[in-house]
């Protein structure tokens, strides 16, 4: 889902609206599909010349679209998009907004971070990411895993029926990357078996990450 909050610093204050998020099950990475959800950040984007201030800024999860938005964002406007924001410098990240500023462009930040996790020390440019709209996209819902994992599946030219996409999006971990693994891992698991991706396979992988993480639990415990 997306977040949208005017007040990105203060969470407690902002107005938030929870949107669905879908991607294009086609075979094209490059596209988006402007369904109920994206279409509201989307049509920022596309607006930016209607923005209040110079920046907007997207946050998600790895494999959730930024990089596509950044894409579309530059291709629209000509504008400034800075991926992984959150690991730029507080210094780079004022030259970048006076750049923008000064050509009369827009400034798209994307993060894996909100930007109250950012190492910003200059209270100039902690002011601006401030005031900056903030647009959050969070973990995919069930409706969304479902559409991810026949993305994923065409994207490799893979078949997997419906009742397994089903059964494993009620299952399986609620994560962009973790869509595209455990489609992975069903591919290698449907050509070393040589039969189709079915329940049991399904079955089969949920059995593996699970006892993946437990002895990942039990190796953090052991760490200390």
């Amino acid at each position: 889902m997306i977040r949208k909050s005017h007040h990105p610093v203060n969470r407690g204050g902002g107005k938030q609206i929870a949107l669905p998020l879908s991607f294009n099950n086609g075979g094209d990475d490059d596209r988006l599909i402007v369904s109920p959800g994206i279409a509201a950040l989307m049509d920022h984007i596309a607006n930016w010349r209607e923005w209040p201030g110079v920046a907007s800024i997207v946050t998600g999860p790895a494999k959730s679209g930024k990089s596509r938005m950044a894409s579309r964002f530059a291709a629209l406007s000509s504008g400034y998009a800075v991926d992984d924001a959150e690991t730029q410098s507080a210094e780079d990240l004022f030259h970048i907004w006076n750049r923008a500023a000064s050509e009369n462009k827009p400034l798209l930040l994307l993060s894996q971070k909100l930007p109250s996790e950012w190492d910003i020390a200059i209270p100039d440019i902690k002011s601006r990411i401030a005031s900056a709209q903030l647009w959050h996209i969070g973990p995919p819902d069930e409706e969304m895993l479902i559409g991810l994992l026949h993305k994923h599946a065409h994207d490799q030219g893979l078949h997997i029926a419906d009742d397994v996409v089903h059964y494993l999006a009620r299952r399986m971990e609620r994560s962009y990357q973790e869509a595209q693994f455990m489609i992975e891992e069903a591919g290698h698991l449907s050509s070393e078996l040589r039969k189709p991706i079915n329940l049991a396979m399904a079955k089969q992988l949920l059995q593996a990450r699970s006892e993946e993480h437990q002895a990942g639990l039990f190796d953090g415990e052991g760490s200390d």
